[in-house]
């Protein structure tokens, strides 16, 4: 083990530490390859450049924001904090590896301890790299600065680089479902924040919401998997994951968000990330049950997980009518115009073209094209289909019939 001693300061003076090129375990034969640093920002210990068996990963990864809120105190007073994990508020750094109480699997690992600037808190965070290509970042919480329960809000930055710096797409796993992925892995097309669910698939097993991030090219990346210790969204702290189109401008090393608010959606608005530099920011929701008096260590973190999906033929496209509606005891007259609509998805890209969606009737014929048709309908029983055909030629078809009838004279 080395330990690294960062304080203590006089005065608002900052001696950033590194930074330091990791090769582990060794320069001939590396698994691991990345630069670790501690500067005067409050991004918590950051790592760069990370490469596991010289496949590029992540190009950083840092902890930016750790918010913290209070219950009620007896006058109704929510207190909130935002604490800084930089330099100045550290103790000290220690690097270390090691290998797993269960397997013989190797790891290195870098703590950074807090105990400086944020109140009667101890914040220990923590890095681990595996030999099997997992990262486990992790908050580690003690101490109390009011005799309430409270939660801590830990916000991971992870600006992936599976690959490359482009052509990543974020996935979200609900289990079944096939966009081209493999079944279970829907394609993030744009910017977007989402919560942890639980759901149910076709077999009516209980799964939970996990994401990924892969390259389009290779199917490879990492499965982001939620901790058993981050707890749910609330009020305060309002997302799990927030998927963002990268933008240097848009890293805004420890200024962004305060304890009100974390100001992440700020810079989500709806830009497509499918096949761009996709950043990944995660929250642990970590719960502190005061009466343990701030003895106990409380632990967040998602695990990174190495991933290699099945590039599979995404599915064919879906096309569902849903108006008008089909009732029997409902009759149109020849010069009504009638509202045809319908609903499409292409498994590749998502939407489909308005001209590739195609109205014909057995009576009529072609009546038209578009996801919205209204048209009238000579007399008779009319089966009306809509055909759609997706980006790689496969088509779908959905078919109602209607009673169209003569005017009443």
């Amino acid at each position: 083990m080395t330990r690294i001693h960062t304080g203590p300061h006089i005065g608002p003076y900052c001696n950033p530490v590194g930074p330091y090129h990791k090769i582990w375990p060794r320069p001939s034969d590396p698994i691991w390859e990345f630069t670790w640093y501690l500067g005067c920002t409050s991004e918590g210990l950051q790592i760069w450049n990370a490469r596991y068996h010289g496949q590029e990963a992540l190009y950083k990864a840092s902890a930016p924001l750790l918010r913290v809120q209070y219950d009620p105190d007896d006058n109704g007073r929510i207190l909130e904090f935002r604490d800084d994990l930089n330099e100045q508020n550290s103790a000290w750094i220690d690097t270390y590896e090691g290998v797993a109480t269960n397997a013989p699997i190797r790891y290195f690992a870098i703590d950074t301890y807090y105990n400086r600037g944020i109140g009667k808190y101890r914040i220990l965070q923590r890095w681990v790299f595996w030999e099997t290509g997992e990262i486990w970042p992790r908050v580690f919480s003690a101490g109390e600065q009011n005799p309430r329960n409270h939660r801590h809000h830990q916000y991971w930055r992870f600006d992936f680089d599976v690959g490359s710096a482009s052509n990543n797409v974020a996935l979200e796993w609900q289990g079944y479902g096939d966009r081209g992925y493999g079944d279970g892995w829907l394609p993030i097309y744009s910017e977007t924040t989402q919560t942890k669910q639980v759901f149910f698939g076709p077999d009516g097993s209980a799964d939970r919401t996990s994401w990924a991030v892969v390259n389009k090219a290779t199917r490879s990346g990492y499965q982001i998997i939620p901790g058993v210790n981050d707890g749910v969204v609330d009020t305060f702290s309002r997302f799990d994951l927030a998927v963002e189109l990268y933008h240097p401008w848009e890293d805004l090393p420890g200024t962004l968000g305060n304890a009100q608010d974390d100001h992440v959606t700020d810079f989500i608005n709806g830009e497509g990330v499918d096949g761009q530099d996709v950043v990944v920011w995660y929250v642990g929701h970590l719960f502190h049950d005061i009466s343990d008096h701030g003895r106990d260590w409380h632990e967040t973190g998602p695990n990174l997980v190495p991933v290699q999906l099945t590039m599979t033929a995404a599915g064919n496209p879906t096309v569902r009518i849903i108006a008008p509606i089909p009732n029997p005891n409902v009759v149109y007259l020849v010069d009504q115009i009638i509202t045809f609509q319908a609903t499409a998805h292409d498994a590749n890209i998502g939407a489909i073209a308005e001209n590739n969606v195609v109205w014909t009737d057995n009576v009529d014929g072609f009546l038209g094209t578009g996801s919205t048709l209204p048209h009238t309908l000579s007399a008779g029983v009319h089966h009306v289909t809509v055909t759609v055909t997706d980006s790689v030629g496969r088509s779908a078809s959905d078919t109602i019939t209607i009673l169209v009838t003569g005017p009443i004279l």
